[in-house]
């Protein structure tokens, strides 16, 4: 009998070396995989050769480009290779593959544009390519690929808008598209993807309402519209949505209400809050929502030290939302019966414009106000840098800017902001690295920090967070190893991690095992287990704590299944 090597599968097992050309001499090969291994140099073009259906080197380092001769498997299936260091343009050949349906290439260095001879691949099902450094815009081409169950494009360096063409993937059930610059555009046309469970559209510059079909969309788990123009009435189709238990980021962008639209079993069931002044009370998950898509009128000015700033007209809840109430008391009743006159509560030691069309530089006047605690900023359009007098309001208890048009770096001023609890720098405009000087904000609960340009930089030191329960530091141009004496110590606080779309590398420290109390990482438990090798279930239950559920934001589009 004669015996032929049809398979080899080598995940996980820790080899050197580089990959072999030497297996075009078994002719009857169809699956490479060598996953999570330490394998560098090239891939074989002498691979091109062979019948395979399967090829995958996920999370390897890998250098140069896809060689285009894998475009001559007229056989190939399925193609894996992100979480390595290719780089280049991809090859026309790739058209060529008339079998394939799965694609991924993300978290690598690759450039140019999509080539056009991906048109033909109307086979595909699965095509991933986040945190890459492609250019051009996402092609409108992708309308032929009607067969397409899972489409990922976050951080891919490609532009927007999102093109109509999109409307044609009816049998799409996860969509992820974020980071995109370019035009605004409204709300991509998605009424005809009734499987949808996933949906994901952030900062991906869409302005206007939410469409009243998405509603309809009820096999929807997880909606991410977060760093958008929105604007307008929640739809009153939205009460729809019973099966959705996660909305990203609806909560971090109103004050005091972080908990409100996270979690959530069923909707619009009422949920307990803990309100700013620590009552308990109970939220419906659109009553939160509508918060975020309030579209007030108003001026900044150097005046906004003295007197309560006026504010205009206000788009009021949904009708449909009768038992709406305000939140932490920032609208009032009178607001909800007589909005034509609708003016916030007073404040003395907040200043709270997010959520408006406010523009222009900062005024340095605003560091001149000494009791400031909240200063919120979010979702504008305000330009320019921070002013160097903001390294006076040391009362700073709560900072916001994300969702804005800064420009130039981080200041390291921000060491002066030693009563700093909250710090959310997301989709800012401002260039990292992340200052040292952050060190010195020891008090910090809440830090998330995103969207970063600029130079690489390490993780920053945050050994001395003590209280730290939320840590984002996503697509932050960070590099290097997790060091061992940082997040271990945050084991009694930390909630949420998310440290995506950054090049992190090495091995997990083994004091991350003692992360015991962490309920959501984001993208994170994927490095760990793909690119670093590391059991995290098992090392995690070694050490007594418990698995629990997490939500694998990124971790999907890493799941070769």
């Amino acid at each position: 009998m004669i015996r032929v090597l049809v398979s080899e599968v080598l995940k996980g097992e820790s080899f050197p070396g580089v990959l072999p050309k030497e297996l075009v001499k078994l002719p009857y090969l169809q699956e490479i995989d060598l996953t999570r291994n330490y394998l560098n140099g090239t891939i074989p073009p002498e691979w091109g050769s062979i019948q395979l259906v399967n090829i995958s080197l996920l999370g390897n380092r890998l250098t140069g480009s896809i060689p285009k001769e894998l475009g001559n498997i007229t056989t190939l299936a399925s193609l894996t290779v992100e979480f390595n260091q290719l780089s280049g343009v991809l090859p026309l050949e790739l058209g060529n593959l008339p079998q394939i349906q799965r694609l991924h290439l993300s978290s690598n260095n690759f450039t140019g544009e999509l080539p056009v001879t991906f048109a033909r691949l109307t086979s595909l099902k699965d095509f991933r390519i986040p945190d890459n450094n492609f250019t051009g815009t996402i092609p409108n081409f992708i309308q032929n690929w009607t067969n397409l169950e899972k489409l990922v494009i976050q951080a891919s360096g490609l532009d927007g808008p999102i093109p109509p063409g999109i409307a044609f993937l009816g049998n799409l059930s996860d969509l992820r598209i974020s980071d995109l610059n370019g035009a605004e555009a409204n709300f991509p046309p998605l009424s005809n993807m009734k499987s949808l469970k996933t949906l994901i559209l952030r900062s991906c510059n869409i302005i206007g309402q939410l469409p009243e079909y998405l509603g309809s969309m009820t096999k929807l788990k997880t909606l991410d519209f977060s760093f958008n123009k929105l604007s307008g009435e929640i739809p009153s189709s939205f009460s729809s949505l019973s099966n959705a238990d996660y909305m990203g980021e609806y909560p971090h962008k109103y004050p005091h209400s972080e908990s409100c639209c996270s979690n959530f079993q069923s909707m619009p069931n009422p949920i307990h809050v803990r309100s700013k002044e620590g009552r308990k009370e109970k939220k419906g998950v659109l009553e939160c929502m509508v918060v975020y898509h309030f579209n007030l009128s108003s001026q900044i000015s150097k005046s906004l030290g003295g007197s309560p700033t006026k504010f205009g007209q206000a788009t009021l809840p949904p009708k449909h939302l009768s038992s709406w109430k305000p939140i932490d008391g920032f609208y009032t009743e009178r607001a909800r019966k007589h909005h034509h006159s609708f003016t916030p509560v007073k404040f003395s030691d907040d200043r709270t414009v997010e959520f408006n069309h406010l523009s222009g530089a900062l005024p340095p006047e605003l560091g001149n106000l000494p009791l400031v605690e909240d200063l919120f900023l979010s979702s504008n359009n305000f330009t320019g840098e921070l002013p160097t007098t903001f390294a006076r309001l040391t009362t700073l208890k709560d900072f916001r800017i994300s969702d804005n048009h800064f420009t130039g770096k981080i200041p390291n001023f921000i060491e002066n902001w030693t009563n700093l609890e909250k710090l959310l720098i997301q989709a800012s405009g401002l260039d990292g690295p992340i200052p040292s000087g952050i060190a010195s904000l020891i008090n910090l609960s809440d830090l998330r920090i995103s969207d970063l340009n600029g130079s690489e930089v390490r993780l920053p030191h945050l050994s001395n967070f003590k209280n730290l329960k939320t840590l984002i530091l996503r697509s932050c141009n960070i590099t290097g190893k997790l060091p061992d004496y940082d997040l271990g110590n945050l084991s009694r606080t930390l909630k949420t991690i998310d440290l995506s779309f950054n090049k992190l590398s090495g091995i997990i420290p083994g004091s991350f095992g003692v992360l015991s109390n962490v309920d959501f990482m984001s993208g994170f438990l994927a490095m760990m287990e793909v690119v670093f090798h590391v059991e995290v279930k098992e090392m995690m239950e070694n050490d007594g704590g418990s698995y629990g559920e997490y939500e694998w934001e990124y971790c999907n589009t890493m799941d070769p299944d």
